[in-house]
Formats: C-alpha cells, sequence, structure tokens
C-alpha cells in the first residue's frame, strides 16, 4: 500500500474540518441575516433555511472525521481539527467581516506548527478494536472516573450557563434593584458574567463534542468489522446504546455551539470550543484506547510540544474584544440608565432658584 491508513485518515480528517468550518461559517452568517430582521420576523436557528444549509455542510464535515477515526489513532485525528481555526481565521473576515489581527495571524502560525508536530510524532498505528475490546474498555475504572468528572463539569457549566441567561436577559428588570443596592460589586460581578456566558456555550460544546468523539471512533470501529464480514458486532445492545450516545452528544454540541455562535463572535466561541474539544477528546484516546502505550521518549516530548503550541495559539486567538450579536448587554444598558440619571440631576439642579445670601 502507497499510502499508510493513518495518513489516509489525516487526509480525510483535514478535508472534513474544512468542511465543517464552511458550515460553521454559514450558520453563523445566518444567525446575522436573521438578527438583523424585525423582531416579530425573526426564527429559531433551526427554521432558517441558510442555516440548514450550513448544517448539511458542517454534517458532511463530521462525517469526514467519522471516517478519519476508521483509519488513524483518536489522538491524531483530534488535535487535527484546529484545522478548522485556520480556515476560520480566512472566511470570518471575508464572509462575516470580523477583523483579523497580527496576534490572531501569529496564533494561526503556532496552530499550524502544532499541527505539524502531532502528524508527524503522534501514534501510527492501524487501530482495530472488536465489540468485546471496547466493552472491557468501558469497565477500566480511570474511565469510569473521567467520565464522572466530565458529567460533573457539564452539569456545572449548564447550571451557570442557565443562570446567567436569566440574569443577562436585559428584559430582566429586577436586576436594577440589586443595582441600585450595590452599585460598584455589582459592575464587577456583571463584567465577570459577560465573560463567564459565552465560555459556558463554548466549553459545554467542546466538552461534549470531545465525548462524541470517543464514541464516533467506538461506531467507526464496529462498522469497520460489520464492513469486513462480521455481523456480530452490532448484534449486542451495547453497540446501538453507543450509537444513541453518539448522536445525543453530537446534537447537543450543534445545540451550544449554535446558541454561542447566535449571540458571541465566532473568533472567541470557535478556539475556545477547540481547547476543550481537544482536551476531552485526547483525553479519551489515552484513557480509553491507552493510544500512547507504544510512545518513544521522542514522540512524548514533541507531541506534547505540539499539542501546546495549538493550546496557546487557540488561547491567544480567545483573547480578541469580543461583541455580543444579540443584544446590548446589561452593563451597557446601566451606563445609559447612569448617564440619564446623571442627566436629570443636572437638568433638577438648574431648575432650582439661585438665592441671595
Amino acid at each position: 500500500r502507497m499510502i499508510p491508513y493513518w495518513a489516509i485518515g489525516v487526509i480525510i480528517c483535514i478535508t472534513g474540518s474544512i468542511l465543517s468550518n464552511l458550515g460553521w461559517t454559514i450558520q453563523k452568517y445566518s444567525h446575522m441575516q436573521n438578527q438583523a430582521m424585525p423582531q416579530q420576523m425573526q426564527k429559531q436557528y433551526y427554521q432558517q433555511k441558510l442555516w440548514l444549509l450550513g448544517f448539511v455542510i458542517y454534517a458532511v464535515g463530521n462525517l469526514g472525521d467519522f471516517v478519519a477515526l476508521a483509519f488513524s489513532a483518536q489522538s491524531l485525528v483530534a488535535p487535527l481539527g484546529s484545522v478548522v481555526l485556520v480556515v476560520n481565521a480566512v472566511m470570518s473576515p471575508c464572509i462575516l467581516n470580523e477583523k483579523i489581527t497580527n496576534r490572531d495571524l501569529q496564533a494561526i502560525l503556532l496552530i499550524i506548527v502544532g499541527d505539524v508536530l502531532i502528524v508527524l510524532y503522534s501514534n501510527h498505528e492501524n487501530t482495530s478494536y472488536t465489540l468485546d475490546q471496547l466493552i472491557s474498555f468501558l469497565a477500566r475504572p480511570a474511565f469510569i472516573v473521567f467520565i464522572v468528572i466530565t458529567i460533573m463539569i457539564c452539569m456545572f457549566l449548564s447550571y451557570k450557563k442557565d443562570l446567567l441567561d436569566r440574569k443577562l436577559d436585559p428584559n430582566n428588570a429586577s436586576f436594577y434593584d440589586d443595582y441600585e443596592r450595590k452599585e460598584a460589586s455589582t459592575e464587577k460581578t456583571l463584567i465577570a458574567d459577560e465573560v463567564m456566558h459565552p465560555y459556558t456555550y463554548a466549553s459545554l460544546a467542546g466538552i461534549v463534542g470531545g465525548i462524541s468523539v470517543l464514541l464516533a471512533k467506538c461506531v467507526a470501529e464496529l462498522v469497520k468489522f460489520t464492513i469486513e464480514g462480521d455481523s456480530s458486532q452490532f448484534k449486542n445492545p451495547i453497540s446501538w446504546t453507543i450509537t444513541v450516545f453518539l448522536l445525543a452528544t453530537c446534537i447537543a454540541q450543534v445545540h451550544y455551539i449554535n446558541q454561542g455562535l447566535e449571540r458571541y463572535d465566532s473568533f472567541y466561541i470557535v478556539p475556545m470550543f477547540h481547547v476543550h474539544w481537544n482536551i476531552w477528546s485526547i483525553l479519551g484516546g489515552i484513557i480509553f484506547f491507552n493510544e500512547f502505550h507504544s510512545f518513544q521518549p521522542i514522540n512524548y516530548g514533541l507531541f506534547t510540544l505540539g499539542f501546546s503550541c495549538i493550546l496557546v495559539g487557540i488561547y491567544y486567538l480567545s483573547q480578541r474584544e469580543m461583541h455580543n450579536a444579540t443584544h446590548t448587554t446589561k452593563r451597557d444598558q446601566l451606563e445609559v440608565t447612569e448617564s440619564d440619571a446623571e442627566s436629570e440631576r443636572l437638568l433638577a439642579k438648574s431648575r432650582v432658584p439661585n438665592t441671595v445670601q
């Protein structure tokens, strides 16, 4: 064979990442178009035709990632998802009119260097796992701890997201009463909340997406053996349970990231999503499949260096100035409220007649 399996997986993964980002960009553009319409004419994202087109392209890209997992190790495929960020840096300024800075370009260069190192020094073994092997992996104590911790983190982020959804709702009048009582502390809290809010969307989507990669790898292995003639792979209820959880995590990922894209810049949501997506994908491969067992010291060192470059690049991208796309923030409204109050005080003062002492 002229092209090794792992290289085929890399090519498919990069192609899928490009398509995924194109789908994301179209979805974001659909959100922008929808928000420009009068309030009564706006639709939910899943009711927008342009969003559905973007979703189809995104789904095809993710199908590419699914196929890539059948050829390559999860720890190789997962970090290459950061190619999305490079493509995003090209598409967002062209289609969404989002500005790109020199810092963004430096971050993108770091991500490319990291991707190259990971491709060169990651696990290049051909992976094949039967259903019996996958079931034994599920029972590993380390994996059970990993899943329990992941569920707890997701529950906390979901609670925080719902809380901030209500708190940062500009129609929630009760906030202003609290502001009058705790003006200084509330201002600081509000700034922190407005940083945390987009983070909850991106991190939830990334963590759930990282788990979906692990499940997709399992299903890809089952499909591969089925195609090769082993019809027993999907006769066990566990196979279908894994498949159902894969669909559920994919739907949750799409939902959370679209809620984030609907409200905030893709230049923040997409990189922050990929930080968590990469971490949970790689941890899943390490803990579940034990994919680092054949690594030599140079592999450990340069794989870690490559992954660190990707994380630093993603961090730089996430530090850019962000704009809330859906509504004026409460902090902005409070500034307006304060300005109006000050104007009223000055006006009242001017009306007081001067008295002769």
